[in-house]
């Protein structure tokens, strides 16, 4: 027995809005609307996205990345008074990690558990 794409969309919808219901993905959007809605934790945030890119762009050209140790200082410093950003990029890191894990169970249904 066939499963059809119209079927098989709305399974996609009904994974979708259990995905966006979890727990983890309502507290990622909390701490994505509490961050946004502050300055400060807004550009550190993205200081820190703009550091990953960096980091990403310098890794793939095959060289080391190096950060200044004043700026790695500084946005350590930063980081430690920033609870709501280092909650949410805890938060974001494991939703993501279970976005994965999801893909990884669709590409391997027969995977261990």
């Amino acid at each position: 027995m066939g499963t059809g794409a119209a079927e098989l969309r709305e399974k996609a919808d009904e994974l979708a809005e259990m995905i966006r219901r979890h727990p983890l993905a309502v507290r990622h959007d909390r701490l994505r609307a509490e961050v946004n809605a502050d300055a400060r934790s807004r550009e550190l945030l993205e200081r820190l996205i703009r550091l990953g890119a960096m980091i990403d762009r310098t890794a793939r050209s095959g060289a080391a990345a190096e950060i200044d140790a004043d700026e790695k200082a500084d946005l350590e410093k930063s980081l430690e008074n920033a609870a709501t950003v280092r909650a949410y990029v805890e938060t974001r890191r494991e939703l993501v990690a279970l976005v994965a894990a999801v893909m990884d169970r669709v590409r391997n249904p027969e995977g261990d558990d």
